[in-house]
């Protein structure tokens, strides 16, 4: 028999049974030949680069067959429950365009045609030629001269700020389509947006799903960026308020983001992101080291007229002593008063949000 399973970020419960498997005597000889995704393909999606030569076959067998549509796949090898459960698990989560298949699938001891289920769509294709115009449309305000991180950080920026944080609702929400048109869409749908557009941008991207450090079932991304892989959460970047977008879990390294966000690992090998080069404080030259750094970099920002300053330091200890120097006894309003800035009678309000665990915070003015 096949059983029917709901797969959600983190976790797989069994929900129903539904359905017979087709006698292997009925298969035998009819097993299609095994086939691999392109070069060019197989490149976008690292994970796959992981399977063993069977597993290449099943999953391509499976991504052909759902992009077409098809609601029984047979497959050029038999599998068993565990190894069906991962392959469909890494299409759901990775191939970010397929926003029509759903979490629920079809298992059993062991599996030679694929039996798929479908999320309800009143047109595909109408759906699909609205998601590939939006992914035009965001695309093609990227610079032809971009370099990987300029490409990453558009990506992320519009997502912050076109789209809104929605757990329940639509079932779309967990899609690249809810976050991308309707505008709305949790964490996995967020993920999903960011690799389907990085991918439309040339960037190598993977899904990644875990925990954060409150064990709630999340997802993110990893993306290469001059070569070198980067953890980024769009999700946690979006406040769904009207400013401007912050850039707290924007390209990081593993050294803090891994104090928050847990991989399940049972899929497939994320990346070690051991390098900052290319992270934001670093490209924006705003990473503090010691007091002459917080000195010159606040003061650039400043004199720029920057009314929201985001900010990295190097370790705890740095942090704590630029809160207490420039916060807490205020010397921040000497700098202000140099950099230019006219301070009104009333005064002026200085907003400050801390992110204690990533040795960031950011300052509002006004």
């Amino acid at each position: 028999m096949l059983r029917k399973i709901a797969l959600l970020i983190g976790a797989v419960f069994c929900t129903a049974l539904s359905g017979c498997a087709e006698k292997l005597e009925e298969l035998a000889g009819s097993r299609p030949e095994a086939e691999f995704l392109p070069a060019e393909e197989s490149a976008q999606r690292p994970f796959y680069e992981q399977l063993s030569e069977k597993e290449k076959a099943v999953y391509t067998a499976l991504y052909n067959g759902i992009a077409a549509g098809e609601e029984k796949i047979p497959l050029p090898y038999k599998v068993d429950e565990e190894t069906y459960a991962k392959l469909y698990h890494l299409l759901e989560k990775q191939e970010s365009a397929l926003f029509y298949i759903d979490s629920v699938y079809y298992t059993a001891p062991e599996i030679e045609e694929a039996q798929i289920e479908y999320r309800s769509v009143d047109d595909k294709d109408e759906m699909t030629a609205a998601l590939e115009a939006k992914k035009g449309e965001i695309l093609s305000e990227i610079s032809v001269s971009a370099d990987d991180f300029e490409k990453a950080l558009y990506i992320h920026d519009y997502l912050v700020q076109n789209c809104r944080y929605e757990l329940d609702g639509s079932e779309y929400n967990a899609t690249s389509y809810g976050c991308l048109v309707n505008g709305t869409a949790h964490c996995e749908g967020y993920a999903k947006a960011f690799d389907y557009l990085a991918k439309g941008a040339g960037l190598r991207s993977i899904i990644v799903t875990g925990i954060s450090n409150e064990g709630i079932n999340h997802a993110w991304n990893q993306v290469e960026i001059g070569g070198v892989w980067y953890n980024l959460d769009v999700t946690w970047d979006d406040t769904d308020k009207d400013e401007a977008p912050r850039h707290v879990f924007f390209l990081c390294e593993d050294e803090n983001f891994v104090k928050t966000h847990t991989e399940d690992g049972g899929w497939f090998e994320a990346f070690d992101c051991d390098e900052n080069k290319d992270t934001y404080y670093i490209r924006q030259d705003l990473m503090i080291e010691n007091f002459d750094d917080a000195e010159r970099i606040v003061r650039r920002e400043l004199e720029a007229e920057k009314e929201a300053l985001e900010l990295k330091f190097s370790d705890s200890a740095v942090y704590d002593d630029f809160l207490q120097t420039y916060l807490e006894e205020q010397e921040i309003f000497s700098l202000i008063e140099e950099s230019g800035w006219e301070i009104p009678e009333t005064g002026m309000t200085i907003t400050l949000t801390e992110h204690e665990t990533e040795n960031c915070m950011e300052i509002s003015l006004k």
